[in-house]
């Protein structure tokens, strides 16, 4: 083999291997890409969790605080059948004034 044909040998094998490298690189940075989306992707999803749990525990709070406002109302109007019957009761055995 003589040496201009070492060369142009040479020469030809840098060519393919910039070719290849240029693929690889081209490939590399769509990978980086696709790795950077699924990070924003993540970092979205997680805020978004984030931000449903502060609502969840918000609603809890809100329905907690109905019930219980509901419980004291329910007492309010048992306690206030009673007293009605009871005082039923008293005005049924308090003859009256004729």
């Amino acid at each position: 083999m003589t040496k201009n044909k070492f060369i142009d040998e040479l020469i030809g094998l840098q060519k393919t291997t910039n070719e290849y490298m240029s693929k690889f690189s081209i490939a590399i940075e769509k990978l980086n890409d696709s790795n950077l989306l699924h990070h924003q992707a993540i970092d979205t999803n997680t805020r978004a969790t984030r931000d449903m749990t502060v609502a969840i525990k918000s609603q809890t709070s809100a329905i907690q605080s109905q019930q219980a406002l509901i419980k004291w109302v329910v007492i309010a109007l048992v306690l206030a059948i009673i007293l009605l019957a009871g005082a039923e009761k008293i005005l049924k055995f308090i003859p009256p004034a004729i």
